[in-house]
Order: structure tokens, then C-alpha cells, then sequence
């Protein structure tokens, strides 16, 4: 602007600054929040999330919710990336009510199918150095034993001796110790 009074009346000057690079930076941001705020609407954000382990026990104590967001034109949208942008406009209020409720319902949907499994199949439940940890009434029925009796106890004591030292075996808690998923019929 000083430039275009020194030149005089009927003059102009073109200006070009870092308030370009401010507007193309807001442009990014309006998108950002216009898009989010359909993301909410529609149904696009989801959540992973990321279990909690007592590393002492091994027994996974809780779980973080992490919300995750692929756009149909922006695509995978990194949460460093969208997070501020809600801050600042106010819609991290909407997403993080959107977050908690979405975790509270899908904790009850697994409460609700840990307690179908417990009631319909035997369970036991160990921690990473392979002590058990509990067992439901299915288990310890067929089984003859009490809690207290296995409670403490290795894994092994329900293994036969010549599978306890196979290499299937050992795999078996490799995998498990790597944090790779396994159940089933042993």
C-alpha cells in the first residue's frame, strides 16, 4: 500500500505475500472443517482401537479409542491434520461426543458378546506368561476343577506332556507373546 501512494493517484501496485500463502492455508482449513462436518453427518469417521496392557500380568486392562477418517475425495485424513482445524472451529465438541458415545456402545456390544460366550462355550483366560487368570463354570465343570485349584496355575497343566514340549506348542506362545490373535480348540 505505501508503494501505490508514492507512485500517486490513479496508481496501483500488485502485492503478493505471505497473506497468499495464509489464504490457500485457510482455504484448506474451510475445506477441512466443511468436509469434517459432512464426515459427521455421514457417517465417515471410525474408530480403532488400541488395547492397554498391565505389563506385569500381561492382562489387557482397557482400551484407547483412536478416531480414524478416510474422505471419499481427500482420502485417509491424519488426525494431526484434522484435529487442530476442529479445535479451532468448535466441532472438536460434535467429534469428541461422537467419539465417546461410538466407544460406550461398542464397549456394551462386547461386554454383551464376552457374556453369550461365557454362558454358550468353556473359557479360560490367561495372562502372557500363560498363568490362568480365570475360567467361566462351562470350563471349570467339564474340566472337575474349582478356580482356586487352576487360578495361578501354567497354561500346560491342561496340555499333555509330549505337546507341551512341541514345536506347535511353542509357536502357540510365540504368537500369542507377539500379539497375534488366536482361539480355538486345543
Amino acid at each position: 500500500m505505501q508503494e501505490a501512494k508514492k507512485a500517486g493517484r490513479a496508481g496501483f501496485r500488485c502485492h503478493r505475500s505471505q497473506a497468499g500463502r495464509r489464504s490457500a492455508s485457510s482455504r484448506t482449513r474451510m475445506t477441512l472443517d466443511h468436509a469434517m462436518r459432512q464426515a459427521l453427518t455421514k457417517g465417515l469417521f471410525r474408530l480403532h482401537y488400541q488395547p492397554q496392557v498391565d505389563i506385569s500380568t500381561g492382562t489387557v486392562v482397557g482400551a484407547e479409542a483412536l478416531i480414524r477418517w478416510n474422505d471419499p475425495e481427500l482420502g485417509e485424513v491424519s488426525p494431526a491434520e484434522f484435529i487442530p482445524v476442529a479445535e479451532e472451529s468448535g466441532l472438536i465438541i460434535a467429534i469428541g461426543n461422537w467419539v465417546f458415545d461410538t466407544a460406550v456402545a461398542q464397549a456394551a456390544d462386547w461386554s454383551g458378546q464376552i457374556a453369550a460366550i461365557g454362558k454358550a462355550q468353556a473359557v479360560i483366560e490367561f495372562g502372557m506368561d500363560g498363568k490362568v487368570l480365570t475360567a467361566n463354570d462351562n470350563f471349570l465343570n467339564t474340566l472337575g476343577y474349582s478356580l482356586q485349584d487352576i487360578q495361578g496355575q501354567h497354561h500346560g497343566m491342561f496340555v499333555e506332556a509330549a505337546e507341551r514340549s512341541s514345536p506347535a506348542y511353542r509357536r502357540f506362545w510365540e504368537r500369542l507373546n507377539q500379539g497375534e490373535y488366536d482361539a480355538g480348540r486345543y
